[in-house]
């Protein structure tokens, strides 16, 4: 496949190795790319969208520039939070996944996030996990202890190039009381023993469960392979989850799963943690009450997505009003020189800039506010001429730039609705 030249210099921050890096695709013009989704006990909240809206708009410009991007975005439903969750309410643990996947589907979809081209469960890749649980035995990674069994990180000297936490001292809040077996504290489980009443799987090591970590390692590899170019998550899960990702798949190929290893900044509201009990747990369907998905988008775009975000609703109101400014420009321009042209669509100048902004590392936010800037110079040049009286060729530049506008607004940030006049998706 023809790359788009603007594309070719693409560079995005790799967590493995701490600094901005060229992006070069393992097989050219293609991408694999993984990104770690939720775990369904309850309903999403921001946090969980500022992941899904950035690796969708990064996904989005991928294609737009050419790539054939493979996309996968995991749902752990099998995870200890189910099962307690479940207890809680009186509910089959299945069925309580099932019903806040269905949930999580539909407030993606509100976000007008694109559907992945996979988003397997855990619970369907059982046998593809303990086929890696038997190699890592075979191979002296892995042991056995009643019932359970541990990757055994003395095996792995490498841990800890990703999180920068190595083995030299146990794990804060490991001791022996909560370690039964193991042969060292941050040793972390590939299968856990389950009790009759909790969900499992027949197995050589007996009934019961995959480990968490194994189950993005099982899954990857099925789907994308041994090795694949891009792997996604917010900090949080830089340790253990992504660490232990690492060491499983090293101790099982030799390779480490993703090439890159792209992190976005966590979320708070109000300038503080969010949780239940704090009372500023923003869940994503509460907030669709109020603002449009786009406005939504429009914030959470806002800020690079290596950077904090902290929500608030003050910060909310101006995404808003700052989006209406664009709705209020297209529709004057709508007005003046008429719907957009198939023609207009030919990566004009705006286009290229955004481009250029998008290949360093991604800059939402600079793109966001090239849009702005596309749109005063626009406003004056109308307001130096006449409607009537524009010459043909500026009257040919602004409708070009008009059409990157929306091509970066609708068809990548996805902060520009569908239904607003002329909006259709012209580009090929």
């Amino acid at each position: 496949m023809r790359i788009v030249p603007e594309k070719e210099n693409l560079s995005i921050y790799n967590s493995l190795s701490r600094q901005k890096e060229v992006f070069i695709p393992l097989c050219p013009g293609k991408i694999g790319i993984y990104i770690c989704g939720p775990t369904v006990y309850d309903h999403a909240h921001i946090g969980h969208a500022r992941s899904a809206v950035f690796f969708d708009t990064f996904v989005r410009y991928l294609r737009h520039t050419g790539y054939t991007v493979n996309c996968v975005r995991n749902i752990s439903d099998t995870d200890d939070k189910i099962i307690a969750r479940a207890k809680e309410q009186e509910k089959e643990p299945v069925s309580l996944a099932e019903a806040f996947l269905t949930a999580w589907q539909a407030d993606t979809a509100a976000l007008n996030i694109q559907k992945p081209d996979h988003e397997p469960g855990a619970r369907h890749y059982i046998v593809p996990m303990q086929s890696c649980i038997r190699a890592l035995l075979a191979k002296g990674h892995a042991y056995k202890v009643q019932g359970n069994v541990y990757f055994s990180l003395r095996t792995f000297p490498e841990y800890g190039k990703l999180s920068g936490r190595f083995l030299k001292n146990s794990p804060a809040g490991y001791t022996k009381a909560n370690c039964p077996g193991k042969q060292h504290p941050a040793d972390f489980a590939l299968w856990k023993s389950a009790e009759i009443s909790e969900p499992g799987w027949e197995s050589p090591w007996g009934r019961g469960r995959p480990g968490w970590h194994l189950e993005c390692t099982a899954m990857s590899r099925e789907i994308l392979g041994e090795q694949f170019d891009i792997h996604g998550g917010g900090r949080d899960l830089i340790f253990p989850h992504h660490e232990n990702e690492i060491a499983q798949s090293r101790a099982l190929s030799g390779k480490i799963p993703a090439r890159y290893w792209m992190h976005h900044g966590m979320v708070t509201v109000n300038g503080k943690k969010m949780s239940k009990s704090g009372g500023n747990f923003q869940r994503i369907r509460d907030l669709l009450l109020s603002f449009s998905p786009e406005v939504i988008r429009f914030f959470l775009l806002s800020k690079h997505y290596r950077n904090p975000l902290n929500f608030t609703l003050k910060k909310m109101e101006e995404s808003k009003s700052a989006r209406r400014g664009i709705l209020l420009f297209l529709q004057e321009m709508e007005k003046r020189m008429g719907p957009p042209q198939a023609a207009d669509f030919i990566r004009g100048p705006c286009w290229r800039e955004f481009c250029r902004i998008m290949n360093d590392d991604v800059n939402t936010p600079a793109g966001i506010s090239l849009i702005f800037q596309a749109i005063r110079k626009t406003k004056k040049e109308l307001g130096q001429n006449d409607k009537n009286r524009l010459p043909a060729e500026m009257k040919k530049a602004l409708q070009i730039r008009r059409a990157d506008i929306l091509k970066i607004g609708k068809d990548v940030l996805g902060v520009i609705p569908e239904s607003v006049p002329g909006f259709r998706s012209r580009i090929q």
